[in-house]
């Protein structure tokens, strides 16, 4: 992981504020935020975890860790989401995202003078770096079936971000500006942050004999997801939507803090950052194929294909926790690919110990 990375991913995603108005400019507004996204997403994460075992902390309080987390961002989310219904209504669109330059400021700040650096090995190539990933993604089947939930329950999130205010349009018969957006917004972030409270609370209170606890967790998340789908797709009342959406974030509340400790317990140190960077390329590409691929759908069902999704989901689930809880004969679902990206790391790390 590259820390100065994530020093500049708060003042990048200011970019993405811009007033300006032409396609040009809005594009590259959305390329700079997806790349800001893709590191606030890995290298956050990552850094956490190898601070954590650098620090010598018990190991059992990394989840009620992620769960704190998880609780942090939906709490902020539930405020933004008021802040912007208000903002909205004296600025315009475009003010909502404004508003978010001073708050991305003191986020750059905060980190960027009270950090420990944290550089990893800076000699290693970017190329290097990715071969790294993509060997312990093929060499590791608790890695690759880790990807594959992520892939299929986020791909399915972000699916319903843009899905649920056409959906909840359609049903009510409204025009869009009628309905509360931000008010549903932060109602659902109350919801997720209940999640996230209950997965702290499921730490405390499952015992599961050999198991981890998170484990146990996993597969009724993605049933719960797949279910509240299946009931958008059934119901033709607002209020019904409405409920099925909530049951949706609290999955998301009891899924974050699940996968970031499995993530951490199953992710090779060396190469986090690079698995969890790979991690969110299936991501992108399952929600443009969703999307393009259901544009001429009716939005309700959207939400068949995403209850599947997390059918599929749950099953790499109980795939993923009937496998060997030991890694040395794991040799991956692609053992050719690992090799050869394998080899050519070495062949980096040698030339980087050279130079």
């Amino acid at each position: 992981m590259r820390e100065p990375y994530f020093k500049i991913i708060c003042l990048t995603r200011c970019v993405p504020t811009t007033t300006g108005s032409s396609f040009g400019c809005i594009l590259f507004a959305r390329v700079v935020s997806g790349v800001a996204t893709s590191l606030l997403f890995s290298s956050f994460e990552a850094w956490m975890v190898s601070e954590h075992k650098k620090r010598k902390f018990d190991p059992s309080l990394l989840g009620h860790t992620f769960a704190w987390c998880s609780l942090g961002n939906s709490s902020s989310a539930i405020v933004a989401g008021l802040m912007a219904d208000t903002v909205a209504g004296f600025f315009g669109p475009v003010g909502p995202l404004l508003s978010t330059i001073p708050f991305l400021l003191v986020a750059f700040v905060v980190p960027f003078f009270m950090w420990d650096e944290n550089y990893g090995n800076a000699s290693i190539s970017l190329r290097t770096t990715l071969g790294q990933g993509v060997a312990a993604i093929a060499g590791s089947r608790h890695v690759f079936l880790l990807g594959l939930m992520q892939t299929l329950f986020e791909g399915s999130m972000h699916v319903f971000v843009f899905m649920w205010t056409p959906t909840l349009q359609g049903i009510s018969g409204v025009e869009k500006k009628e309905l509360p957006l931000g008010q549903i917004f932060s109602c659902f972030m109350a919801c997720m942050a209940v999640g996230s409270s209950t997965y702290s609370l499921l730490l405390q209170w499952i015992t599961s004999g050999k198991e981890s606890k998170s484990e146990v967790v996993g597969a009724k998340v993605f049933l719960l997801a797949g279910a509240s789908f299946l009931a958008t797709f059934m119901v033709n009342r607002f209020e019904l939507a409405v409920l099925s959406f909530v049951m949706f974030e609290v999955t998301c509340g009891l899924y974050f803090p699940m996968i970031s400790t499995l993530r951490s317990q199953h992710i090779p140190e060396k190469s986090r950052a690079a698995v969890m960077s790979l991690f969110r390329l299936p991501v992108n590409i399952v929600v443009v194929l969703v999307l393009i691929w259901s544009s001429s759908w009716p939005s309700q069902q959207v939400f068949l294909v995403l209850a599947m999704c997390q059918l599929v989901a749950a099953l790499a689930y109980v795939t993923f926790q009937s496998l060997p809880k030991t890694v040395a004969n794991d040799k991956g679902y692609f053992p050719a690919i690992a090799g050869y990206c394998g080899g050519g790391v070495a062949a980096g790390v040698a030339k980087a110990k050279a130079n």
